[in-house]
């Protein structure tokens, strides 16, 4: 009887295996057909292992700084602000603020639509803020109540 599932060949890595590949970006247009090593590949996967390990590594290391600017802020004075400058840091933190609001509205209902008849979920609250400096992470707004006036 025939071997249906024939056992695939070992792999084995020669770095000189010319591969060819289409380099152009473009998806519609010509192909652009390109000759690399097995060789360059691994290079250039290694190199890009080694730049995201790098990325990274940096990214954790600014935030390292920019955490202790805030906490050191008001020791470092306009220090703080400085160096925030030169490495392109934002210096900013998180306040958790419980907003009271009181909202009166006119609403056009069908007739025969009484007060009563409205529901705290037929509405939504939204929230933005005018002040260029602040901006709004996260927020949860409930509607809790509707009375007439």
């Amino acid at each position: 009887m025939d071997n249906l599932n024939p056992t695939e060949p070992e792999l084995v890595y020669d770095p000189y295996t010319t591969i060819v590949y289409n380099a152009n970006p473009s998806y519609y247009g010509d192909p652009m057909p390109t000759k690399v090593t097995a060789d360059q590949i691994t290079s250039q996967y290694r190199n890009e292992k080694i730049w995201r390990e790098r990325t990274n590594k940096h990214e954790t290391n600014i935030e390292k700084v920019r955490v202790y600017l805030i906490e050191n802020y008001e020791e470092l004075d306009e220090h703080a602000k400085a160096i925030a400058d030169l490495l392109s840091i934002e210096l900013s933190e998180e306040l958790e603020v419980e907003i009271t609001v009181s909202i009166k509205a006119t609403i056009a209902v069908p007739v025969g639509t009484t007060v009563y008849d409205l529901s705290t979920y037929d509405f939504d609250v939204e929230l933005s803020c005018n002040e260029s400096e602040y901006e709004i992470q996260d927020y949860d707004a409930d509607v809790d109540d509707i009375r007439s006036r």
